[in-house]
C-alpha cells in the first residue's frame, strides 16, 4: 500500500537495518531534494517515521549506520555527522 509521505521519486542510498526497521537516508540537502530519513517497519511493512534534516544537513547523505544507539551518517561535504533525534510527525 502506498504511503503519501514517501514520494514516488526519491534519491536514496546507504540504507541500514536497525531495531527491525529499514532506515533510508535520501536527498541532496537542497530545497528540491531535501535531506530526509525514512523509517520503515520491516515486520509490518509500513512507513513509521519521516525525519526531516533539511535545516541541519545541507549535503548529500551517502551511508548511514548506528554506533552505541546513536545514528551516524556519511555525507558528501560534511564528513561523518551524528544525527540528532529530530522527529517530525
Amino acid at each position: 500500500q502506498h504511503d503519501g509521505r514517501y514520494p514516488a521519486r526519491v534519491v536514496g542510498q546507504g540504507a541500514c537495518v536497525y531495531d527491525d526497521c529499514l532506515i533510508m537516508p535520501t536527498g541532496f540537502g537542497t530545497k528540491t531534494e531535501p535531506s530526509v530519513v525514512y523509517v520503515w517497519d520491516l515486520r509490518n511493512k509500513t512507513l513509521v517515521d519521516v525525519l526531516d534534516y533539511s535545516g541541519q544537513l545541507d549535503y548529500e547523505m551517502e551511508d548511514m549506520d548506528f554506533y552505541k544507539g546513536d545514528a551516524y551518517i556519511q555525507t558528501n561535504g560534511a564528513g561523518i555527522v551524528k544525527l540528532a533525534n529530530n522527529k517530525n510527525k
